[in-house]
């Protein structure tokens, strides 16, 4: 399922952002392509591939929680475009948690095991922190919705 292409209207069905928003997030450059788009040479941004729609999935749940768009898509762009030790690019960890946590300090992509206290996983000035794993198996479990009525 990475190597997937999905128009706008499919991306906003998987994500639940509506067309208008979507298309204004694009027109001002909010979601940046990903690198694999940029690789393709279609010249067409408007198709997305797998890191894009986890980044605008992530940048959502982001949104919702009240930061500002850009600043969710910066955020979120850690983790479809960053790898890390024990992980790669747009991949959650392999064991425990893969946190996306954001503080004064910037925001990093953490590992946490399953059972740690949020007091353990964010400093001590405090930090938003989301899980990414419901996010990413929310968009797997639509994505593979999507691809099986395209094949009926």
């Amino acid at each position: 399922m990475n190597d997937v292409r999905l128009q706008i209207g499919e991306v906003g069905e998987i994500t639940g952002i509506r067309l208008p928003t979507l298309h204004r997030w694009l027109d001002r450059r909010v979601f940046q392509p990903s690198p694999a788009e940029i690789g393709a040479g279609t010249g067409n941004y408007r198709t997305f591939g797998r890191a894009r729609l986890n980044q605008i999935a992530i940048a959502k749940a982001l949104i919702e929680i009240g930061l500002p768009a850009a600043q969710s898509n910066a955020n979120a762009r850690l983790f479809t475009e960053q790898s890390q030790r024990g992980r790669n690019a747009n991949e959650p960890f392999e064991a425990g948690r893969t946190l996306l946590k954001i503080s004064k300090t910037g925001a990093e992509i953490i590992s946490a095991p399953f059972d740690a206290l949020l007091t353990e996983v964010c400093d001590k000035d405090g930090a938003f922190v989301i899980d990414i794993a419901p996010i990413i198996a929310d968009v797997n479990q639509k994505l593979s919705q999507l691809t099986k009525r395209k094949l009926k």
